[in-house]
């Protein structure tokens, strides 16, 4: 195991009048990439959330935080977003694996009603906290990296596309 720390989060953000909690852990700290590796993230969230909502969710919230962010449709017919504010994507040192995974799980006992529209206000103040702890994650991933010393975040200002900035 190269992991020197645990790496664990959590948020707790009212729903429509009911406190949702989100929680996450993750390890894996060597050949990090832009697209993940030898990491496995598991999230949980006790909001009521249809599975298709939550699923983009979660690919959003993964792709915004570990990955990078690309402009296209995923096979579950949800933009990924094109934003370089918001994409992010971590590297220790330039490695990919196939082994990599984030597992999301929602159990709806928070008692806050269900969220079924991906556009609703719920569903996009769920979305923008999953991003947030899976950002935290991803960071403190890449802070703990193999033999890293320091952590760089780099902001690319200007650039038409996440595709150009990451170049």
């Amino acid at each position: 195991m190269t992991d020197l720390v645990s790496k664990s989060g959590a948020l707790e953000v009212d729903i429509g009048g009911h406190p949702v909690r989100i929680g996450a852990i993750a390890k894996g700290s060597g050949m990090i990439h832009p697209n993940m590796a030898t990491m496995l993230g598991v999230l949980t969230c006790d909001a009521a959330v249809t599975p298709e909502v939550w699923t983009g969710i979660v690919k959003r919230g993964s792709t915004n935080s570990f990955n990078q962010s690309y402009d296209r449709n995923g096979s579950d017919g949800y933009l990924f977003r094109e934003s370089t504010a918001a994409a992010s994507q971590i590297t220790v040192d330039g490695d990919t694996s196939t082994n990599d995974c984030v597992i999301g799980m929602a159990s709806g006992a928070s008692g806050a009603p269900l969220i079924s529209d991906p556009s609703s206000a719920e569903a996009q103040q769920l979305e923008a906290a999953v991003t947030a702890l899976l950002q935290g994650m991803a960071k403190s991933i890449a802070w703990d990296g193999e033999g890293a010393t320091c952590l760089i975040e780099c902001e690319v200002i200007g650039a038409k596309s996440d595709a150009a900035a990451n170049q």
